[in-house]
């Protein structure tokens, strides 16, 4: 295998905490072939580790595992097609991640809020109350530039594609995501 043979399944490693490695690695084994190699990624903070996630992957949607893979393998599985280079791909993998608890699944929800695709923002917008545990709260403080980028994307995005659908822009279902979680309490992003 060569170095760009591995730079997918390198760019999934990066992608979640270390204790989760052989998690991973039972996954990244499941998974298909990737198509590509996968988009550069955005770095947070999960915990006291520091992630690299990538922004799209192109690893072909997989039929649904079976029964060999766990339930936190099957989540990782959800995490890594929520970066899905397809829309549909990914507000599929949301429903299994909005009924997650776990840390290091925040930030792959997150990263949600700043797409473009209204049929997304919209299935996080009807699940705020999921939004709204210590581990979000936790994420955001922790890492307040990945909070700015993904505020400075909703704002763009609604300018961009959705202001003619939402004129007032405290209707538009990204900026009640961010509402929700405290986010427009600073200056950045109020218009």
């Amino acid at each position: 295998m060569t170095e760009r043979d591995r730079e997918p399944v390198t760019a999934i490693h990066r992608a979640f905490p270390a204790f989760l490695k052989a998690h991973v690695e039972a996954v990244v084994a499941a998974l298909p072939e990737a198509a590509g190699a996968p988009s550069d990624g955005f770095t947070v903070n999960v915990g006291d580790e520091l992630i690299v996630i990538p922004y799209r992957v192109y690893i072909p949607e997989s039929p649904p595992f079976d029964a060999s893979l766990s339930t936190v393998e099957t989540l990782i599985a959800a995490c890594i097609y929520s970066r899905h280079h397809d829309g549909f791909v990914r507000q599929r993998q949301l429903r299994s991640l909005l009924i997650a608890h776990d840390d290091w699944v925040v930030p792959f929800v997150l990263q949600l809020a700043g797409e473009y695709v209204v049929e997304i923002l919209q299935m996080l917008d009807s699940h705020t109350q999921s939004l709204s545990g210590d581990q979000y709260r936790q994420f955001t403080s922790s890492n307040p530039l990945f909070i700015e980028r993904t505020k400075a994307r909703i704002v763009s995005y609604w300018n961009c594609y959705y202001r003619s659908e939402y004129p007032n822009f405290k209707d538009y279902p990204g900026y009640r995501i961010g509402e929700a979680l405290g986010w427009w309490n600073s200056s950045a992003g109020k218009l």
